[in-house]
């Protein structure tokens, strides 16, 4: 067996011990992971967690949206997963518009302003 044949071995090894280690942490986070409270607000499920990875997941957000100000109230990402397929995770800041609701507000504007066209030239129609 060659000396790179070697190396390369352990290298699988010690990916393989770490990926396994790893998944034991996370395995253990999720475990701990717990439901504080559920609710609905203005039709939409909102649950409160606590504990395993979800300090993790919340800093990763807020490294992803940066400062208030920096970004848009919302962002999309786009996941593929090989089973489930594409995805797109939006993430949202709190106290801004869903992307639902700036489009209900956009389609209002347009339907507004179809209506003020309508009123200075006609219905074109």
């Amino acid at each position: 067996m060659a000396m790179g044949d070697n190396n390369s071995a352990a290298m699988i090894a010690d990916l393989t011990a770490e990926n396994e280690r790893l998944r034991m942490m996370l395995s253990g986070q999720l475990d701990e992971t717990r439901l504080v409270d559920m609710h609905l607000v203005d039709g939409e499920l909102v649950m409160n967690l606590q504990g395993g990875p979800v300090a993790y997941i919340a800093e990763y957000m807020a490294q992803v949206m940066g400062h208030p100000g920096d970004l848009n109230n919302y962002m999309e990402v786009t996941v593929n997963h090989a089973v489930a397929g594409p995805m797109v995770l939006t993430l949202q800041r709190a106290n801004g518009k869903t992307p639902h609701q700036l489009k209900v507000e956009a389609e209002a504007e347009v339907q507004r302003l179809k209506r003020h066209l309508n009123q200075l030239y006609g219905d074109p129609a």
